[in-house]
This record gives C-alpha cells, structure tokens and sequence, in this order.
C-alpha cells in the first residue's frame, strides 16, 4: 500500500508541476501578445493592437491587457466596448486609476456627462497630483453647466399625428434653435470656447424623452435607438419615466439579452438594483439568467457600486 500511496503523490505531483508550467508559458505568450499590442498601438495601428490585446487576454487574463485595450477601442470609436473593458478592469482592480479615467472618457464621449465625472472624480481621488485628470474633471463639470444653461430654452413641437406601425406615438425629437442655445451657452460663465462649441453641438442634438413611456418592446427599441449618444436620458427612461408596470408591459414574455445589458449599462448602484429587481419579476428573466455568462454577470456586479449592491444583484442573478 505504501508503494501505491508514493505511487499517487508522484503522479500528483507531476500534474500539478505540469499545471505550473502551462501557466507559465500562457503567461509569457500573453505578455508577449500584449507588447507586440504596444507596438502597433504605438504605431496608430489601433485595429492590429485591439486584436493583439484580444489574443492576451485569450491567453491570460490581465488588468494591464484590459486596460490597454480599452484605450484601443476608444481610438476606434467604440465606447461601448471600451467601458466594458474598464469595469472589467475595476472588478479585478477597484483602484485601478486608467480604468476609472479611460472608462470616464468613453462615457464622455457618449454623452454621459454625469458619468463621466464620477469616474473622473474617483480617478482623481486616487491620485491627486495628476494634472490631466484634474484637467478631465473640470471639463466635466463646465460641460455640464453648459448644458444646465440651456435647460430653460425652448424645443420644438412634435406633431400629433406621427406614430410607428403599431401605432405608438413616435418619440419626440425636439432640438431648440442654434441662436437660443449659443446665446444661453455665452452667458453662462466661466465656459471656455471649446466647452461651448461641444456643448452646443452636443445640446443641438439632444432627442427629448417621450411624453408616454414605451408600450411594446419595438416601441422601446425605437426610443432607445433614438437616444444614441445620450446615456444620461436612457437612464432617466428606465429609471423615471417607465415604472415597473411599464417594464411588464413591454417585456413580459420577450425580454431580450442584449437590451438587458443595454438597459444595465446606463444604470449604477442601487438604480441598477432597482431596475434589476423589476426586471427580474418578469415571465422572461428566468431564460435571460440561463444565457448570462460568467464575463456579463461580472460587468454587472462592476457596476454595484458596493458590497452590499452587488450581494443582493448577485442574488436575482442566480
């Protein structure tokens, strides 16, 4: 017996050295991968270093990877993949201050102003002396103001009578006039000539919320189609102007995996508990749970915001 006992230690023994090797050599392919990344994002081959950084991470999952190619994704224009790369980043590293400022970037460049500067400020706070994150947090804030300084102009009129083929009121896309909202935009003081001029572009296209919540699934896509750009009112429809009967209604039987994460991606915290919770009393969530891997259910847990929020999102996700 004690022959077969040594027998069995060796055995395991070789396995699990075996196991560190393998490691070990995923490790160094990875690394190399994500140099070889470097050098074609360093060279403005964005598309070759996005796909290099993909290829690391295939090997050996790692901050710096990620984070590196969420820098990628924002030179490409893809926001949307950036950010879900950077809260992947914040799951693994809370204190990872690229993940915070680059996720603050992309969410910027998505219209999410209120986003982008609680990213920044929490960048900030982690390292105070860096001037550029200062930099990026002031800008948030006077853009913010900038468009406060348009809230009281006045929008266009929708007409009564447009509605899609179901039916349904279509959503109103009332944009004030360039002279009222550059006039506004002046006044407001302490604005730069750049935040001005991006904010009045910015407000210029600006779709206001429709009056009526959604009342099907296809109207839903279509406001949140509409409303590309504008993280900031995507929130605001979920979470103040559809009620959780609203939410019933239109997704009682078909709500789909990708508007769940769509739908989540605007929300943080405990409004995303919130909007969860809702969601989760639906005829379809229970299939929806079944297709979410571990990758989605951990940028939903990112965005928690607290231990507290994420044990109870954990729960309605089991």
């Amino acid at each position: 017996m004690a022959d077969s006992l040594s027998a069995d230690l060796k055995a395991w023994e070789e396995k699990s050295t075996k196991r560190k090797q393998d490691q070990v050599e995923l490790t160094i392919t990875a690394n190399s991968l994500r140099e070889k990344g470097n050098e074609h994002f360093r060279a403005g081959d964005f598309e070759n270093a996005n796909r290099l950084y993909t290829e690391s991470l295939a090997q050996n999952e790692t901050v710096e990877a990620l984070a590196n190619r969420a820098l990628a994704r924002l030179k490409l224009s893809r926001p949307n993949e950036a950010i879900e790369d950077c809260s992947r980043v914040l799951v693994l590293d809370p204190k990872n201050v690229k993940g915070w400022a680059r996720r603050g970037t992309a969410k910027s460049s998505l219209g999410d102003h209120e986003g982008a500067l609680r990213d920044f400020q929490e960048a900030e706070r982690l390292d105070p002396s860096n001037k550029v994150l200062r930099r990026e947090r002031e800008r948030e804030e006077a853009f913010l103001q900038a468009i406060a300084a348009t809230s009281g102009t006045n929008a266009g009129q929708e007409d009564d009578n447009d509605s899609d083929q179901h039916g349904e009121p279509e959503p109103k896309a009332a944009v004030a006039e360039s002279k009222t909202k550059s006039a506004a935009l002046k006044q407001a003081p302490g604005l730069n000539d750049e935040v001005v001029k991006q904010a009045i572009s910015s407000v210029e296209a600006t779709i206001d919320l429709p009056e009526a919540a959604p009342r099907t699934a296809y109207s839903f896509k279509q406001v949140w189609r509409d409303l590309h750009g504008r993280a900031d009112l995507r929130r605001r429809l979920v979470c103040e102007r559809m009620t959780e009967q609203d939410l019933e209604r239109c997704f009682g039987s078909n709500l789909e995996l990708d508007v769940l994460m769509d739908i989540l991606q605007v929300v943080e915290g405990d409004e995303l508990l919130g909007v969860l919770s809702s969601l989760a009393r639906l005829k379809s969530f229970a299939l929806i749970k079944l297709m979410l891997d571990p990758r989605r259910k951990e940028l939903i847990l990112g965005r928690c915001g607290s231990s507290e929020t994420a044990r109870k999102v954990s729960d309605l996700l089991q």
